[in-house]
């Protein structure tokens, strides 16, 4: 006959399997999520044609909702990393954004604690706005209060900080799983754009090499008398010059065998008497 489990038997097997439970719907949480993060790379990826604005708030409100934040920015840096613009951010945050179309400059050494983020060249999280914050500024006129912020700066491939993505006030607080989740996206986003930009680069080269192809390919109007050579605006210019103009090809002057012989007809003479005595 079968014992009936004791009252401390079935508090542990409840607790038991309370806690599977509980870890069954944090992996499924995960999996929505990095199947959220899925979509969205191929939602910008597809993305080939559209406007850079209308990316920039594409990923604005990717990162918004992948982390359940109420608002958030991003935007992207100079060379020296010392400015960044930004191109898309939460009109909620302030009143007069609201009528704002123009890109946002920011000087890092001006920023706030959401510039920690660049100093310290990895994300930091402040889920309790309100502490005394190393480099906390405050919050300008008309600016919603912040409770929590999450700041991850993006890395080029060359190791600089290309862009930074912002969020704030979440409901509860930001996880680690928030910091991983936005820096594997953002961390696939910058190679989504250098890889259009690359793109971008080399059709500009193509289109360029075409256009000098076309024009050295073409008849050109050149004059019988002093050899130059007339363009599309209807300017005569030299040879050398043309061509150094409407190609890649560097000019390197020289002087021919017989324009040798007339100009310079003691020098060819010495030349042609020495290269007669080699052959022989």
């Amino acid at each position: 006959m079968t014992e009936k489990p004791t009252y401390q038997e079935l508090e542990q097997e409840i607790k038991r399997l309370e806690t599977l439970l509980k870890k069954k719907a944090v992996d499924q949480k995960k999996i929505i999520l990095n199947q959220q993060r899925l979509d969205s790379l191929w939602k910008v990826s597809s993305m080939v044609q559209e406007e850079f604005k209308e990316i920039c708030d594409t990923l604005l409100k990717e990162i918004v909702n992948m982390t359940g934040s109420a608002y958030g920015f991003f935007g992207f840096f100079n060379d020296d990393e010392s400015e960044m613009t930004v191109y898309s951010w939460s009109k909620a945050v302030m009143k007069d954004c609201v009528a704002s179309h123009k890109p946002l400059v920011f000087p890092i050494d001006q920023s706030g604690i959401w510039g920690n983020a660049v100093r310290e060249r990895k994300p930091v999280v402040y889920n309790d706005y309100d502490q005394n914050w190393t480099n906390k500024r405050g919050l300008p006129a008309g600016h919603v209060e912040i409770k929590r912020i999450l700041s991850v700066p993006v890395f080029s491939l060359s190791g600089k900080i290309a862009a930074l993505g912002c969020v704030a006030n979440k409901h509860e607080d930001y996880s680690n799983d928030d910091v991983s989740q936005l820096v594997a996206y953002l961390h696939n986003i910058q190679l989504i754009l250098e890889s259009r930009k690359t793109e971008e680069e080399r059709k500009h080269l193509l289109e360029v090499s075409l256009s000098e192809l076309k024009t050295l390919r073409g008849i050109l109007p050149l004059c019988s008398f002093c050899k130059k050579i007339r363009d599309d605006q209807g300017y005569w210019e030299n040879v050398d010059v043309y061509i150094h103009k409407y190609s890649q090809a560097d000019i390197s002057h020289s002087i021919c065998p017989d324009c040798m012989q007339k100009h310079y007809p003691e020098e060819y003479r010495d030349i042609m008497k020495n290269k007669g005595q080699k052959e022989s």
